[in-house]
């Protein structure tokens, strides 16, 4: 076999390995089932799952992100017939752990739609639930901050399936008609 050969044989080989490896890492299923708390206690995602479940994670002394995208997934959300809405529900994390309590979650939550769902757990609770999506969170002392704190966190509102599983994704939810289409072409 001449260099040549050899040269594209090995070429073709890396090429064919890192597609694998990347398909391999990309297809990687993200989600699962999770447990936090909510008012009532113990809260788990397989607890009567929807055929659609949107996931927002956050805090509810944030000052912009968080009520924006709640915001625009209530609009959405009310947008939905009633058939499809008994078919979706929308579940807001707190990554706060230290500062939202699950009834304050649960009533932040209920604040931007009455069927919404809002709960939390201690720092072990959230960062097992975060670790199963692309998403993160970082807490960190901020003296310029009101609160003496900062949470920088992930903007991105995922779609479950009944099991958890992460089925689509929207970066910076802020258009309606985007999140309805993604719930109506998974419905």
């Amino acid at each position: 076999m001449n260099k040549t050969v050899k040269y594209i044989l090995i070429t073709f080989a890396t090429i064919l390995s890192v597609f694998l490896i990347w398909y391999k890492i990309d297809s990687t299923p993200y989600g699962g089932n999770f447990t936090l708390n909510n008012e009532n206690g113990k809260w788990k995602f397989s607890q009567n799952p929807k055929k659609i479940n949107l996931l927002y994670f956050g805090f509810t002394k944030c000052g912009s992100v968080c009520p924006t995208a709640l915001a625009t997934v209530s609009n959405a959300y009310g947008e939905l017939t009633d058939d499809e809405r008994k078919n979706v529900r929308m579940i807001f994390v707190s990554v706060d752990h230290k500062h939202d309590k699950p009834q304050d979650v649960e009533k932040y939550a209920k604040s931007f739609h009455k069927d919404f769902i809002g709960v939390t757990g201690n720092k072990e609770q959230i960062d097992e639930t975060i670790k199963l999506f692309p998403a993160g969170y970082v807490i960190q002392k901020n003296t310029n901050s009101v609160m003496g704190y900062s949470v920088s966190h992930s903007d991105k509102l995922f779609f479950l399936d009944k099991e958890g599983k992460k089925i689509a994704e929207i970066t910076e939810p802020r258009n309606p008609e985007k999140i309805i289409a993604k719930i109506r072409k998974h419905l």
